[in-house]
């Protein structure tokens, strides 16, 4: 019916729905193509769209052939350039294939390009990878960057250490009136493995309740939030997550 009349009202939005639950992502590109070359969709939905497809074709080759799986991930890169989920699974690549230090070089430039939190899921495996210390590797990672999630990073490599002087000096800069509940959190670990003081530990855990929150993956539909980002919502709505901070209630939902 699309081949015949791409033109019928919402049937490429119907077919990509239907695609995204039943994984035929190679059809999502050709529909894409014949959809853009129409002028049914706007650049913006062709390119994001078609990189999805590259990226679920990647996940889908990584179990058998990393080579197949590295090319289409660079093709979903080159169409929504430094997403975050996409560097994560190209570094993931990296790492398996023991391009250690291209693996190392591309997580220190999206770091500075955007420090997102989810890069540091990399970190540990990078380190004993690399035969390097933790801390050693956050320090290259962070270069020069002063921002607030690269001083975050910074404190949970000295935790991860056990330096808790340290830890403690570097936390101040975050510690202004309304801390947010990740450096309250980040506060309990140190009073916790430092001085063991149980009203301390009490203080920042009831702290935190109240800290402002991180942001997250939000569906734009649903509005459930939900912790990683997925080509289709949790709540089965597809490429309809955002990064931001979540309400209170929906934050529930992760």
């Amino acid at each position: 019916m699309f081949n015949n009349n791409p033109y019928i009202e919402k049937i490429y939005e119907t077919l990509v729905n239907i695609i995204s639950k039943t994984n035929n992502w190679q059809q999502l590109l050709i529909i894409s193509d014949r959809a853009y070359s129409k002028k049914i969709i706007d650049l913006k939905k062709f390119q994001e769209n078609k990189s999805i497809a590259f990226y679920e074709i990647a996940k889908i080759k990584r179990l058998g052939d990393s080579k197949d799986a590295t090319n289409y991930i660079l093709k979903a890169l080159n169409l929504r350039k430094g997403f975050p989920p996409y560097t994560i699974l190209y570094i993931e690549l990296l790492i398996g294939n023991k391009k250690l230090n291209s693996a190392k070089k591309l997580l220190r430039k999206a770091w500075s390009d955007n420090p997102h939190p989810h890069y540091k899921s990399l970190l540990s495996s990078l380190s004993e990878n690399l035969q390097i210390n933790f801390s050693e590797l956050v320090q290259y990672i962070v270069g020069s960057s002063s921002n607030q999630e690269s001083k975050v990073l910074n404190v949970e490599a000295s935790i991860k250490a056990r330096k808790w002087d340290v830890a403690r000096s570097q936390i101040k800069s975050l510690l202004d009136v309304h801390p947010s509940k990740e450096v309250c959190l980040l506060m309990v670990e140190i009073e916790d493995g430092d001085s063991s003081d149980i009203q301390k530990i009490n203080a920042w855990t009831l702290r935190s309740k109240n800290g402002i929150e991180n942001s997250i993956w939000v569906c734009a539909i649903s509005n459930n939030s939900q912790e990683y980002w997925s080509s289709t919502s949790d709540a089965g709505y597809f490429n309809s997550l955002q990064w931001k901070k979540p309400s209170i209630l929906n934050f529930l939902n992760v």
